[in-house]
């Protein structure tokens, strides 16, 4: 079972075992709950392990997904305080995938 199926209690469970990781972020707007949820969580993984971000947004685009402007400059100072931001300046490799499948079916 992947550790997402099991939710919030899984996600905490394994933040003393590894790195966390949190892909699509800024998919989906969260609600207030759900934000402080995902900052508890993010504050447990990075006190003791490494956390890696995937987002296809900017940290400006963020306010999208936490609709609280000072949870979301908390979140983004947590994340990013001693850290190692990567940017790959690349388009979503699903996009890619789906651009090119879509090029081989059309010739």
């Amino acid at each position: 079972m992947r550790p997402r199926d099991r939710g919030l209690p899984g996600a905490l469970q394994d933040a003393g075992q590894g790195a966390g990781y949190v892909d699509e972020l800024g998919y989906m707007e969260l609600d207030r709950r759900g934000a402080e949820l995902l900052f508890q969580v993010l504050t447990e993984w990075e006190e003791k392990n490494s956390v890696a971000i995937a987002s296809n947004e900017s940290f400006g685009g963020w306010t999208k997904t936490f609709t609280d402007p000072r949870l979301c400059a908390a979140i983004v100072d947590r994340l990013t305080f001693g850290g190692n931001i990567i940017e790959t300046g690349t388009d979503s490799y699903r996009l890619q995938q789906t651009r090119a499948q879509a090029e081989r079916s059309h010739a």
